[in-house]
């Protein structure tokens, strides 16, 4: 029997995503090596740079609501693997737009905590929010 895995980088990571994405199964954090995760895919629809594996595309802005899925999902799994996680994504040079009020993001998430990941974000990349 082939059995196929699916890696999520991004949003998938976050559990709430990832069940209204898809039917995954079950899931275990990993580090996959060889490939570069980074800011690199516009997501034209959005207006914003998603998380991606590959070549960057142009210069659009990280917006702070999918950085809020991606950062709660790399929670859950604790804080040594969102710290790990954020130091192992480059091209966080891009402009970083606050749009927590009015999300760029179309699944981003009600109310999130976002004091533990403003935390790690300075703590960790040096990145006021």
């Amino acid at each position: 029997m082939m059995r196929h895995l699916v890696l999520g980088y991004g949003s998938l990571i976050e559990s709430g995503c990832r069940s209204d994405s898809c039917d995954c199964g079950r899931v275990y954090p990993v580090e996959v090596q060889g490939f570069e995760r980074s800011w690199c895919v516009l997501a034209k629809s959005f207006g914003m740079s998603v998380l991606g594996v590959g070549i960057s595309e142009g210069s659009v802005p990280i917006a702070m609501s999918y950085v809020d899925v991606v950062i709660t999902g790399c929670l859950e799994y604790g804080e040594d693997f969102a710290k790990r996680f954020s130091e192992t994504t480059s091209r966080w040079d891009r402009q970083i737009v606050d749009d927590r009020s009015r999300p760029m993001y179309p699944r981003a998430k009600k109310d999130p905590d976002t004091e533990p990941i403003d935390r790690l974000l300075e703590d960790v990349l040096a990145i006021g929010i």
